[in-house]
This record gives C-alpha cells, sequence and structure tokens, in this order.
C-alpha cells in the first residue's frame, strides 16, 4: 500500500523520507547538491501561508523549498523515533 503524500500536505514539525521527486533534471541535481533525493530524511520546520516557502531541515541544515518544488516532491512520514535513530 502507498502511503506517500506531497510535502506540501505534510504538517509543521512532522518527519517524512524523501519516496520521488518530480522535477526537471536540473532542478534534481540543486536539490541532490543540497541533500534533497529518494531516501533523504527532513522534517518540516515553517510553512509560510499563502503557498510560500516551505523551511525544512536536512541533515541537520535548514532549507527553504518553494511551494512550486514541494508539491513534486512525494513523502512517506515517518515517526520522529524513526528520524532520531538515524
Amino acid at each position: 500500500m502507498d502511503h506517500t503524500i506531497m510535502l506540501t500536505h505534510l504538517d509543521e514539525g512532522k518527519v517524512a523520507i524523501i519516496k520521488k521527486v518530480n522535477l526537471d533534471n536540473h532542478t534534481k541535481k540543486r536539490l541532490t547538491a543540497l541533500g534533497l533525493l529518494p531516501s533523504s530524511r527532513l522534517k518540516v520546520l515553517k510553512i509560510a501561508p499563502f503557498k510560500g516557502d516551505i523551511l525544512v531541515d536536512v541533515g541537520g541544515r535548514p532549507l527553504a523549498i518553494s511551494h512550486d518544488v514541494a508539491e513534486k516532491i512525494s513523502v512517506e512520514e515517518v515517526e520522529w523515533k524513526e528520524f532520531e535513530s538515524v
């Protein structure tokens, strides 16, 4: 059973694993260089209103992602405990 959702549907404070990135190759390469690639874990720190940027923690570094990009990133929510152990 598929439990993936778009990153834009994840609430503040939630933790997830990136499952798929549906973006052009140039944008994928930029995100990969920043540590955002399938199997990466992230935590949503802040969601700006009105479809603004989403601030996430990836590998201990904050990263702002535009809403347009975030809606093309599929994630699977995990428990905080799972996030802590990795």
